[in-house]
């Protein structure tokens, strides 16, 4: 099981299998549950202002979600790797770098840029 809390502290993440719940760190009532990966997923991560978090998961999907709500806003598909990790710079809407067990990966909209030993390809 993966745990991340927001920047704020007052929500926190947890996946759990291929779910990821929303809970209150204040009253640790569940907030939400986001559903759309169908398998583990790996990694959260929060984006700076808490609006948003990211997940990855095994079967090489990238999904940026809307915490008030629940919605998916965004997805990367790419079933070559399975993702092992994530990091959000601190800026409005950033790019998200996704690591696999050999490449990095700068996730802007639509468009993938893999970094491998620190080339970009």
């Amino acid at each position: 099981m993966k745990v991340a809390y927001s920047h704020g502290g007052h929500l926190f993440a947890a996946a759990s299998g291929n779910l990821i719940h929303l809970f209150s760190a204040v009253t640790l009532k569940s907030v939400s549950t986001l559903k759309g990966h169908i398998s583990e997923v790996h990694d959260l991560a929060w984006s700076a202002d808490d609006l948003r978090l990211v997940t990855c998961s095994v079967e090489g999907r990238v999904y940026e979600w809307r915490v008030h709500g629940g919605k998916r806003d965004a997805e990367c598909i790419i079933k070559v790797d399975a993702y092992m990790g994530l990091a959000l710079p601190a800026s409005d809407h950033p790019p998200v770098y996704a690591t696999t067990a050999t490449t990095l990966r700068e996730i802007t909209g639509s468009q993938v840029f893999i970094y491998f030993c620190g080339c970009r390809m």
